[in-house]
C-alpha cells in the first residue's frame, strides 16, 4: 500500500513537471524516476511515511498552467508557487487536499473564478492569491475555512461583496483585498475579527458607512480603505471615535472617499502608536480640532483637499514627530503658526490653495 501511494505522488509531480513548458533556471531538471521523488529539488517529505507535505516553487520563472494532478498529494500541507507564470484556472482538483495548511499561488497569471471547492481545506491557515486575473465573486463557501489566518485576494479583477459570512473567520490576522472591483457595504459581522491585525480594502468601489464594528479590533494595527466610496451618514464621523478602542492603531487611511462631516474632539484620544492618519480627498468640514496635537507619535497627517474651515491649531507643530503635513486646498485662514518653524522633523508642508497669511 505504502508503494502504491508513494507512487501516485511521483504520478503527480511528473503529471505537474509535462504541463510545464518553460522552465528557465532548469528547477525541474533533476524531477525523474531515476532520483527517489524526496530527494527532488523543492520537495519536502515526511519522515515516516515518505510522502510529499510542501511543494515550494516560488520565483522560479515557470511557464504553463497548474496540473489538477496536485489534487493526488494528498498529505501536502504547502503548496507554494508564488512569482511565476502560470496561466489558465486554478485547478478545482486542489479542494481535495484536506491536509493543506499553506496555498500561496500569488503573483501569477491565473484567471477564471476561486474554486468553491476551497470550502473543504478546513485545515486552511493562508489562502495567497493575490496579483492574478481572477474574476467572479468571492465564494461564500471560503467562509467554511475557519482556521483562516491570512486572506489574499488582492490586485484581481474580483466583483460584488466582502460576503456576510466571512463573520465566521474569527481567527482572521491579515485581509488584503485591495485593488479589485469589490461593492456594496463591508458587512458589520466583521466585528467578529478579534485576532485582525491588518486590514486592506483600498481602491475598490465599497460604499456605505464604514462600520462602527472596527471599534472592537483591539489588535488592529492597520486600516487602509482609500479609494472608495464611503459616506459619513447622519452621524459625522463616529468612526474616528470608535477606533480610540484601538489601542494598537498605527495606520489608518480614510482618504479619496465621500466622507463628510466634522472631525471629533475624540480624535485626539486615538491611540498615541498612531502614526499615519489620512483624511484627504474627502468632503470633511468644520475646524481641524486642537485635539490631534495629542497624538504625539504622528508622523503623516493628509487633510488637504477637503472643507476644513477656520485657523490652523498651532498644537500642530509641536507635534514632537511630524514629518509630513498636507492642508491644501481647503478654506484656512489666518496666520501659518509660528510652532511649525520649531518643527525639526517636518519636511513636507503643503498648504496652497487657502487663504493664509504670514
Amino acid at each position: 500500500m505504502a508503494e502504491s501511494s508513494n507512487h501516485s505522488d511521483e504520478a503527480a509531480l511528473m503529471a505537474f513537471k509535462a504541463a510545464i513548458s518553460l522552465d528557465p533556471y532548469n528547477s525541474l531538471l533533476h524531477w525523474n524516476p531515476n532520483h527517489t521523488f524526496c530527494n527532488w529539488p523543492a520537495i519536502t517529505c515526511s519522515s515516516r511515511r515518505q510522502r510529499v507535505v510542501s511543494l515550494n516553487l516560488t520565483g522560479m520563472g515557470l511557464f504553463g498552467p497548474i496540473s489538477p494532478f496536485l489534487g493526488n498529494l494528498s498529505f501536502l500541507r504547502v503548496l507554494a508557487l508564488r512569482y511565476n507564470s502560470f496561466h489558465g484556472h486554478i485547478p478545482y482538483q486542489l479542494g481535495r487536499l484536506f491536509r493543506l495548511r499553506r496555498l500561496r499561488l500569488s503573483s501569477n497569471n491565473l484567471s477564471g473564478s476561486i474554486p468553491p471547492e476551497f470550502s473543504h481545506l478546513s485545515n486552511l491557515e493562508a489562502l495567497v492569491l493575490g496579483g492574478n486575473e481572477l474574476t467572479g465573486l468571492i465564494p461564500v463557501a471560503l467562509s467554511n475555512c475557519t482556521r483562516l489566518q491570512i486572506l489574499e485576494l488582492c490586485a484581481n479583477n474580483l466583483n460584488g461583496p466582502v460576503p456576510w459570512e466571512f463573520g465566521r473567520l474569527s481567527e482572521l490576522q491579515h485581509v488584503y483585498l485591495w485593488q479589485n472591483q469589490l461593492s456594496g457595504e463591508i458587512p458589520r459581522s466583521v466585528g467578529n475579527w478579534s485576532q485582525l491585525e491588518r486590514l486592506e480594502l483600498e481602491i475598490n468601489q465599497l460604499s456605505g458607512t464604514v462600520p462602527l464594528e472596527f471599534g472592537k479590533m483591539k489588535q488592529l494595527r492597520q486600516l487602509f480603505l482609500w479609494g472608495n466610496q464611503f459616506v459619513s451618514g447622519s452621524s459625522g464621523l463616529p468612526i474616528l471615535t470608535v477606533l480610540t478602542n484601538c489601542s494598537s492603531l498605527e495606520d489608518l487611511e480614510l482618504a479619496f472617499n465621500h466622507l463628510t462631516g466634522v472631525v471629533p474632539t475624540s480624535v485626539g484620544r486615538l491611540s498615541n502608536s498612531l502614526s499615519f492618519l489620512a483624511l484627504d480627498s474627502n468632503e470633511i468640514g468644520g475646524n481641524i480640532p486642537e485635539e490631534i496635537g495629542n497624538i504625539t507619535n504622528l508622523a503623516t497627517l493628509y487633510l488637504g483637499a477637503n472643507r476644513f474651515n477656520g485657523t490652523i491649531p498651532s498644537a500642530l507643530g509641536k507635534l514632537p514627530n511630524l514629518e509630513r503635513l498636507d492642508l491644501e486646498a481647503n478654506n484656512l485662514q489666518g496666520r501659518i503658526p509660528e510652532s511649525f518653524g520649531q518643527s525639526i522633523r517636518l519636511g513636507l508642508l503643503s498648504l496652497s490653495e487657502n487663504m493664509l497669511s504670514v
